[in-house]
């Protein structure tokens, strides 16, 4: 990360933790687990208009793991979309911010989310719908390792792969933990094993640092869009 998107997750963990304090509780963990992810996409990658967050050329992001919303929150007023004294009523009677994102009370959040498992599927319909419209927008996802064992994940990777999804990016929140014990007490997630692709396996492998001979061996079928 350069010295930029550290300071700006120092700042969102800082926002984070001093939210999820003043009442008491929450989900500290799940939260702090993905405050460089936020850092990483929203000062650098995502494509938005804090003043218009319903600007029909933005990215969408989906932050599928709800529990993690005091991070998000934490992110969004840090980036201007609401002030920053909001994050003081958490989950306090008549706030705007509820444990988990609601799409109908907060700006900039895409899709209320909570039931774990279906943020991936709202994402893959979002990329393929943005695609049909010969939009450039990008849709960004974080999932929950622990969520990835509810079958609809796994379809819906499948689903993405099938349709050449190449304007969706999914980042798995590995942290090992789930709400009632660790995540390797339980059962592997799906993408822990099997990959829909074998260009999808040779990410995966390159993302945790491992060289692959050659790259993916199967071609996609269709060619990554290029953003204008």
């Amino acid at each position: 990360m350069t010295k930029s998107l550290e300071r700006l997750a120092t700042t969102i963990r800082r926002e984070t933790l001093a939210e999820l304090l003043s009442i008491g509780y929450g989900h500290f963990g799940g939260s702090l687990s993905i405050v460089e992810a936020l850092a990483v996409l929203y000062g650098k990658h995502l494509n938005y208009d804090a003043s218009n967050p319903a600007w029909d050329a933005r990215d969408r992001f989906i932050l599928s793991k709800g529990h993690a919303g005091p991070a998000l929150y934490a992110t969004l007023a840090v980036c201007g979309f609401f002030p920053s004294s909001e994050l003081k009523t958490l989950n306090s009677n008549g706030t705007s911010l509820p444990s988990h994102p609601d799409r109908k009370l907060i700006p900039g959040v895409e899709m209320t989310t909570g039931s774990m498992g279906q943020g991936l599927s709202v994402a893959a319909g979002l990329a393929y719908g943005l695609r049909s419209q010969g939009s450039s927008s990008r849709v960004y996802a974080i999932v929950g390792d622990g969520e990835l064992n509810e079958g609809q994940c796994w379809e819906a990777l499948q689903f993405i792969s099938h349709q050449c999804l190449t304007n969706l990016v999914v980042m798995i929140d590995d942290n090992k933990r789930q709400l009632d014990h660790r995540r390797d007490r339980r059962r592997p997630h799906p993408g822990s094993r099997q990959r829909p692709a074998s260009r999808d396996r040779a990410r995966h492998r390159q993302g945790r640092g491992r060289r692959v001979p050659g790259g993916p061996r199967r071609q996609p079928p269709c060619s990554p869009r290029r953003r204008r």
